[in-house]
C-alpha cells in the first residue's frame, strides 16, 4: 500500500504535475464540491462561493473589477510599481494569454509576463531576466477592524522556476509594507491552476499585518506582485506565463467558523479512494476531510456526522453516526488539520446502484457559516467494474493528449480481495485541444505493472479508430490479438499490490477524459521510461474490469464454460445463476457461509452442452455473505453473493 502522510496539512488536489516527485505531498488547489443542504440530503447543488458576499459574513471591502477602464475600478484608481509594472492591466478576456481557460467572469485584473524582458527576450520567449511587478489597490477603509481575512478567484501559471506569486498589506497608505505572504500553493511550473474547472480561492488572515487599534486602519492597502527569480541557480526565472486575479474580499473573521474543504471515501493518507467497486471489493466505510478552521478559536468537541444515502431514492440506508479524528490534534484560529473517520457502515452488503455519503462537521458552538461545513460525495457499487472517478465534479474535457513518445497516462489500483483481471474500461474524447480525431487511428498499448515488485504482468497492442471514441469503451485482452487465435489468460490482481494501468500511444496523438481533483494520487502518468513517474493531479477515466465474459474468446464463446453472476444480488427471496456448458458434464453448486460451512448443495447430475438457469432460494438461509461454488467435470469456479433480511 502507499505511503502518504498528511501532516494536518489541507490536501487538495489540483492539476497534473509534471516532474513532482511521488515522494511529496500533493497540496493545493480548493475544489468546490457539490454541498447536500437539508432538507433535500441528496441534491446537486454547489456550495456558495463564486462571492464570498453570498456567504453569512461580514464584509467589509469588494472589488471585482468593474469600472470606468484602463487600472480604475470603482473603488478608484489602482497603481502599479517595479520594473515590469506595465505587464499590469484589466482585461475581459476569458482566455489566458497563450489561450488557456482561465474561468473568470467579466473583468478582472490581468499579468502577463510574456511581455518582453528586453530586446534578447521577445514576447513568448521564457525568461532568464529576473522580471518584477506590483499592482496596489486604492485605499481601503477598515476602520474599526482589527481581525480580517483576504480572499481572492485567481487563475495562474507559471515557467520556470519557484511560485513568483506574493500578497503584501500596508496600514498607512502604503508608506510602509508588512512581510511578503507567500501564496506557496503548491503549484509545478507550466501547471495551470484553473484545471479544476474553477478559478483558485486564495484566503490569509492579515491581521498580523494590521493596526491593532482598529481605529488606525483607516487607509489600508493590499500590493500583489509577480516576482520572477532566478532561485535554484540556473538561470531560469519563474516568468513567461501570466497571473489573472478576481473578486476580491476583505471580510471579518468570524468567532466561530469551521470548513470541510473536501470528502472522500477513504484514509488516503495510506490507501486509494474508490468511487465504483464491486460489493467484493467494499469494507467498512472510511471517510476523511480536509478541514480549516476561519474563525477566531477553536471548536470543541469536533466530530463528522456520517449518513448513507441511496441516490436513487434518497432514503437513509445508514447513519447518521458520528465521531473522527484530526491528524495533529488541534483545530486552532487559522489552521489547517485532516479528520478521519472509520465508521461501522458496511458497504460490502450493498446492492449495485448509486449511493452518496453525507458528512456534517459539527461541535459544541454555533458555526457561523454553516453552508460549508456539509459535504456529499457519490459512489457506485458496480458488477465488474472497479475505478476513482470523481462523479460529483465535471470532468475535464478535454484534459491531455497522449502524443508519440511523450508518457504513458492511467491510474494506480489496489484491490480488497484476490481477483482476476479480465479487460479495461477508459473514457477518450472525440477531439482534444484544437484538432478533431474523428478519423483517428492510432496504435496504442495498454500496460498493467506491478508497481510494488516492480514487474510489467501485461501489455496488450491495438488499433484506436473513431468508433472507439466518444464514450466509455471496454477493452478486452483479445482485441490485441487481430484474429483472436491466441487467447489470452485473465491476470490476478492480489490484495495489498499497487497495480498501474496505462495507456501509450506512438503516432497520432489521443485525449483523454478525466475526473477533477485526484488527491490521493491514484492518478499516474509515466515520463520518459518506467523508472521515472509523476503524479498526476487529474485522475483519468480508466476502471478495471473484472468481468470474466470478456476473456470469451469470440471465435469459440460456444465452446467454453461460463458462469454468471448470481442476479439479483442481493437478494431476499430467490436468486438465478446462469451457466453455458461446452460439453456434457455432472453439476453441482454448493452454497457456503464465511465460516466454510456448506449451508445447501444443489446436485444438478449429468447435464449436456447448453445453458441453464439455477434458482437458488434464501428461504433457509440467514442474512450476509455466502459463496457458491459452481463445479462442471474439471471446471469449478467461486463467486459471492449477499442475502439481505
Amino acid at each position: 500500500m502507499k505511503k502518504v502522510y498528511l501532516f494536518g496539512a489541507l490536501l487538495l488536489a489540483g492539476t497534473t504535475v509534471i516532474g513532482q516527485s511521488n515522494t511529496e505531498p500533493y497540496t493545493f488547489g480548493v475544489l468546490k464540491s457539490p454541498v447536500s443542504p437539508n432538507p433535500n440530503p441528496v441534491e446537486n447543488t454547489y456550495r456558495p462561493t463564486s462571492k464570498a458576499d453570498d456567504r453569512a459574513l461580514n464584509i467589509l471591502w469588494t472589488e471585482d473589477f468593474d469600472g470606468s477602464g484602463a487600472l480604475t475600478t470603482n473603488n478608484g484608481m489602482w497603481t502599479t510599481a517595479g520594473s515590469e509594472a506595465s505587464y499590469w492591466a484589466l482585461t475581459t478576456s476569458a482566455t489566458t494569454p497563450l489561450g488557456y481557460p482561465n474561468n473568470m467572469d467579466g473583468r478582472h485584473l490581468l499579468w502577463d509576463s510574456r511581455t518582453p524582458v528586453s530586446a534578447i527576450e521577445p514576447t513568448g520567449s521564457f525568461a532568464t531576466t529576473p522580471v518584477e511587478g506590483s499592482a496596489i489597490t486604492p485605499v481601503i477603509d477598515l476602520t474599526g477592524y482589527t481581525n480580517v481575512t483576504l480572499q481572492f478567484d485567481m487563475n495562474g501559471r507559471y515557467c520556470c522556476n519557484a511560485e513568483p506569486w506574493t500578497v503584501a498589506v500596508s496600514n498607512d497608505n502604503g508608506a510602509t509594507w508588512g512581510a511578503e505572504i507567500p501564496m506557496d500553493i503548491g503549484l509545478d511550473d507550466n501547471v495551470t491552476t484553473n484545471d479544476i474547472a474553477e478559478p483558485y480561492r486564495f484566503s490569509v488572515n492579515i491581521s498580523q499585518y494590521l493596526d491593532p487599534v482598529g481605529a488606525n486602519n483607516n487607509d489600508v492597502k493590499l500590493r500583489f506582485t509577480w516576482t520572477g527569480l532566478d532561485a535554484n541557480g540556473a538561470g531560469q526565472t519563474s516568468s513567461y506565463y501570466s497571473w489573472e486575479i478576481d473578486d476580491i474580499v476583505l471580510y471579518e473573521i468570524p468567532a466561530y467558523e469551521i470548513a470541510q474543504e473536501a470528502l472522500w471515501l477513504q484514509d488516503i493518507s495510506v490507501d486509494y479512494e474508490y468511487t465504483n467497486f464491486p460489493a467484493n471489493q467494499a469494507s467498512t466505510l472510511t471517510v476523511q476531510a480536509p478541514l480549516s478552521n476561519n474563525g477566531l478559536n477553536a471548536p470543541s468537541n469536533l466530530a463528522m456526522e456520517v449518513t448513507l444515502i441511496d441516490a436513487g431514492n434518497s432514503s437513509v440506508i445508514a447513519g447518521p453516526v458520528s465521531g473522527g479524528t484530526l491528524t495533529v490534534g488541534s483545530l486552532n484560529a487559522s489552521e489547517m488539520d485532516t479528520i478521519t473517520f472509520a465508521t461501522a457502515i458496511d458497504l460490502s452488503a450493498l446492492a449495485p446502484g448509486e449511493y452518496r455519503v453525507q458528512s456534517i462537521i459539527t461541535y459544541t458552538e454555533t458555526d457561523e457559516i454553516p453552508e460549508n461545513d456539509t459535504l456529499v460525495r457519490t459512489f457506485r457499487i458496480t458488477t465488474n467494474s472497479m475505478g476513482h472517478m470523481n462523479y460529483d465534479a465535471n470532468p475535464i474535457v478535454p484534459f491531455q493528449n497522449i502524443t508519440a513518445d511523450a508518457f504513458k497516462t492511467g491510474a494506480l489500483f489496489t484491490v480488497q480481495q484476490d481477483v482476476e483481471l479480465h479487460g479495461f474500461d477508459f473514457f477518450l474524447p472525440a477531439s482534444g485541444g484544437t484538432s478533431q480525431q474523428t478519423t483517428v487511428d492510432v496504435p496504442v498499448v495498454i500496460w498493467i505493472h506491478d508497481r510494488t515488485n516492480d514487474a510489467e504482468l501485461g501489455f496488450f497492442t491495438y488499433e484506436l479508430t473513431a468508433d472507439k471514441l466518444g464514450g466509455w469503451y471496454t477493452f478486452n485482452f483479445y482485441q490485441a490479438d487481430p484474429d483472436n487465435s491466441d487467447p489470452a489468460p485473465p491476470i490476478v490482481l492480489e490484495s495489498d499490490i499497487v497495480y498501474a494501468v496505462t495507456m501509450e500511444s506512438f503516432s497520432t496523438p489521443f485525449w483523454y477524459q478525466a475526473s477533477i481533483a485526484d488527491a490521493d494520487f491514484s492518478g499516474a502518468f509515466y515520463f520518459s521510461s518506467d523508472d521515472t513517474w509523476y503524479w498526476n493531479g487529474d485522475e483519468p477515466w480508466v476502471m478495471l474490469n473484472f468481468d470474466e465474459s470478456l476473456t470469451v474468446n469470440e471465435n469459440v464463446i460456444n465452446q467454453t464454460i461460463t458462469v454468471s453472476q448470481n442476479q439479483p444480488n442481493p437478494f431476499n427471496d430467490n436468486t438465478i445463476i446462469t451457466y453455458n456448458l461446452n460439453q456434457t458434464a455432472d453439476v453441482s453448486v454448493e452454497v457456503v457461509d464465511l465460516t466454510g460451512k456448506v449451508v445447501a448443495t444443489y446436485n444438478e447430475g449429468v447435464q449436456g452442452a447448453g445453458q441453464y438457469k439455477l434458482n437458488i432460494s434464501a428461504e433457509n438461509l440467514s442474512g450476509g455473505v455466502y459463496f457458491y461454488n459452481f463445479k462442471a467435470g474439471n471446471y469449478s469456479v467461486t463467486k459471492r453473493m449477499v442475502v439481505s433480511k
